[in-house]
């Protein structure tokens, strides 16, 4: 018996050619197919709440993919944010790279409630800095509000290539208790937009002088060596502070130049202040090659130069160095 082929029906045919329904904005299709990948479909197709939500995202993706320097981006995001969380009042904190510092960049505070609640910089500044800390999306104590208009608030991370670029809080005036699903919206919008920042900051702000190539090799390198340390801490001890992001060290408040190679040894002995660490250990953890000694005794010269700096590496003998921090 012969065979005939089948034609496919219209609807294989519409699933074949990749047919989608017509988008309100024509010209970010692939924008916003992109986004919805990134946000992830609801586990239940019917959830209009979802639905919902994705498109709030997509919404505000659009309106700051067209940033063109810091200011606009952050402006944009704390402009979107109030869709997208359901809390109408948001500020937009970025750290500086080489200071830690975190200001606020952007806000959206039409009625003027949070520049008249006192102290609203250091509460946020406080928020964010938690939140960029865990790298995770916190609720606000409302008994840290309590004094003002402000009744409830959260705290998203901004995140680029798993380094923290600051946070935004968001701040609301009613009673309502702030939800969890309200901070993973957050946090999905800032995970989605937090790159477009890096393009951002390539460009100079309006009116300000700068050479764009030389930003973009200076935002490279620092991104480069965030990305290098993002997973060391600042370490404070007494009369001691190394920074390894920006390999700054200072002792009783007296900044001492070292080299690449000097930070990281004498970084490696302030993880275990009061213990000798041997010099395989101290390679392993620093990274240092061959010639140790000759690196902790140009590394002693140095500190020497600080006060109380010429006690602090010690040699243990049969054992290693060990690092003795001042006043101890």
């Amino acid at each position: 018996m012969g065979t005939t082929s089948r034609k496919p029906s219209s609807r294989q045919s519409t699933s074949q050619r990749g047919v989608k329904p017509a988008s309100p904005a024509p010209n970010t299709r692939g924008l916003g197919g992109r986004i919805k990948s990134l946000i992830g479909r609801p586990t239940d197709a019917s959830d209009p709440l979802a639905d919902a939500g994705a498109a709030r995202i997509l919404v505000g993706v659009q309106q700051v993919s067209g940033a063109g320097s810091t200011s606009e981006w952050a402006e944009a995001v704390a402009t979107a944010l109030p869709a997208i969380s359901g809390l109408p009042i948001v500020a937009v904190l970025l750290r500086d790279q080489r200071t830690e510092a975190f200001t606020i960049a952007g806000m959206h505070d039409p009625d003027g409630v949070l520049v008249a609640t006192d102290g609203y910089v250091g509460i946020s500044e406080s928020i964010c800095r938690e939140a960029a800390a865990s790298r995770a999306g916190i609720v606000m104590d409302s008994g840290l509000l309590a004094d003002g208009k402000l009744k409830a608030g959260m705290a998203a991370p901004i995140i680029s290539r798993g380094f923290s670029l600051g946070a935004a809080c968001l701040f609301g005036t009613s009673n309502a208790v702030v939800h969890h699903d309200q901070v993973r919206q957050a946090e999905k919008f800032l995970g989605i937009v937090a790159p477009f920042l890096t393009a951002a900051r390539s460009q100079p702000e309006p009116g300000a002088p700068g050479d764009l190539g030389s930003r973009l090799d200076a935002e490279l390198r620092m991104a480069g060596r965030a990305n290098e340390h993002a997973r060391k801490a600042r370490i404070t001890l007494e009369g001691l502070m190394l920074d390894p992001l920006t390999e700054r060290s200072h002792i009783r408040d007296v900044a001492v130049s070292l080299s690449k190679t000097e930070f990281k040894v004498l970084y490696a002995l302030a993880t275990a202040p009061g213990s000798a660490l041997s010099p395989a250990a101290i390679r392993n953890a620093s990274g240092a090659a061959a010639g140790l000694d000759v690196t902790v005794h140009r590394l002693r010269r140095k500190l020497a130069r600080a006060p109380e700096g010429g006690n602090l590496i010690q040699t243990v003998r049969g054992k290693g160095y060990m690092l003795v921090p001042p006043g101890a």
